[in-house]
């Protein structure tokens, strides 16, 4: 299996290049042993971040927005990550005042349009924290769903904590049935108006989010900017 992800990686990087994607410059398996070559890259996870508590929302904003970015241009190209989560986002330093710039890594569950699954019908792949409720069931992934990874994520940068939280049974049950506590209730200095695109982003019926990243994206620049006018 480790071998097959690798190549499915692979492809998928091969396949993909955007400002805000990990660049790979050269892979191959010999043996056993399979290896990439990528850009170095300067900074932490946003994971690592995170250890430090919450991000201002207009730094959330911008790292949502770029990751959105290069999600769009994966879902355009056929692809669906399946993993996005803190530990996935890489945040490059910059010696400058320019916002952060966001890197998208680990591409061992990527979707690729029209291939054939590495899973068993009805087997989950992914990080339950952050999975969206047809990906817990073991259906089949869309656009939608890296999505609702998304939200999980934009949740987390702006309360400092996940919205479910429990045994891998607990996480399951409450992100197939639960509804999310609004932002602004959990962290009071939330701005209000954050709560609705996370409401939006954590449906669980994935019809009810955006179909895609880049139908996401002109709503997140335009609650950045409306934020950035009071």
């Amino acid at each position: 299996i480790f071998i097959e992800r690798f190549r499915r990686e692979r492809r998928a990087l091969g396949a993909l290049r955007h400002p805000h994607v990990v660049d790979v410059y050269d892979a191959d398996i010999e043996g056993d042993r399979a290896w990439l070559v990528m850009e170095l890259l300067d900074g932490e996870t946003l994971a690592s971040r995170l250890t430090r508590g919450r991000l201002a929302p207009d730094e959330a904003l911008e790292v949502c927005a770029q990751t959105a970015s290069a999600l769009a241009s994966m879902h355009e190209a056929g692809m669906i990550h399946r993993d996005v989560k803190p530990a996935n986002l890489f945040l490059c330093r910059s010696e400058t005042a320019a916002p952060v710039r966001v890197k998208v890594l680990d591409f061992g569950f990527v979707r690729l349009r029209d291939e054939t699954t590495l899973t068993a019908s009805g087997q989950v792949v992914g990080t339950p924290e952050y999975m969206a409720p047809e990906q817990i069931q073991g259906l089949r992934c869309t656009a939608a769903s890296d999505l609702y990874a998304l939200g999980v994520v934009l949740f987390e940068m702006l309360t400092g904590g996940l919205p479910f939280r429990g045994s891998l049974t607990e996480l399951f049950m409450l992100h197939a049935q639960a509804s999310a506590p609004r932002p602004s209730v959990v962290a009071p200095a939330v701005p209000a108006a954050c709560d609705a695109l996370v409401a939006k982003l954590l449906a669980k019926d994935p019809s009810l989010r955006p179909r895609d990243a880049r139908r996401v994206r002109p709503e997140i620049d335009a609650l950045r900017d409306a934020l950035a006018s009071k």
